[in-house]
């Protein structure tokens, strides 16, 4: 496996899940040390300029530095217990989508064929993280970084208008996905879902 996605994945897990069981410390931002964790054994012979040079290369943009010291956080994706923001999630610096016009005109979640009669039985749920991803579009339109795997099969369109004025709350991330953490039992039930569209294997 190509170094720098060996590294990506290491990062990606540690500061999204693995952070506490690694004693490593991670502020109510969501960010750790670039020091501490190269201290880490998973990291043995990583440096800075690996980190650098992995999270300016990161195509979706999940990982965040700061100077002074150098520190460096996932942007979503959290399972970790942590405090400091909305339900207890990190301060990721989200910025809430309080109107249905701040809202993205397309709201999607990709995911598995398979997994769509459970998901229209019970709705969407995070699935230990702290947040449900969407993406503002559907892969290849302008604009739309992230929020959706790349092996998506299918795209679930959320009514987001609606789900808004029912109470359940959507930020943005820095680098342009969707969050939410679902209504009071952490999901977005079926009756948000405006259609499914066939992604794989070609977009219909």
């Amino acid at each position: 496996q190509d170094p720098g996605v060996r590294l990506s994945k290491a990062l990606s897990y540690v500061l999204r899940h693995g952070a506490e069981a690694e004693g490593l410390p991670m502020g109510p931002d969501g960010f750790v040390e670039v020091g501490a964790l190269l201290r880490l054994r998973r990291f043995a012979g990583v440096s800075e300029s690996d980190v650098r040079r992995v999270v300016a290369a990161d195509p979706k943009g999940r990982f965040t530095l700061r100077p002074d010291p150098l520190r460096v956080r996932a942007n979503q994706g959290h399972s970790l217990p942590v405090r400091g923001g909305p339900r207890g999630v990190p301060d990721l610096e989200l910025t809430p989508l309080r109107t249905p016009e701040a809202l993205p005109p397309t709201l999607a979640h990709g995911t598995r064929r398979r997994l769509w009669g459970p998901i229209r039985a019970g709705g969407l749920r995070p699935m230990g993280r702290q947040h449900l991803h969407l993406a503002g579009g559907l892969p290849g339109d302008p604009g739309v970084r992230s929020g959706m795997r790349s092996d998506s099969e299918i795209a679930i369109i959320i009514d987001g208008p609606r789900a808004l004025a029912d109470g359940i709350p959507f930020f943005r991330s820095v680098n342009g996905v969707i969050l939410t953490p679902g209504d009071a039992q952490g999901r977005i039930p079926p009756k948000y879902f405006l259609r499914v569209l066939q992604l794989r294997p070609h977009r219909e």
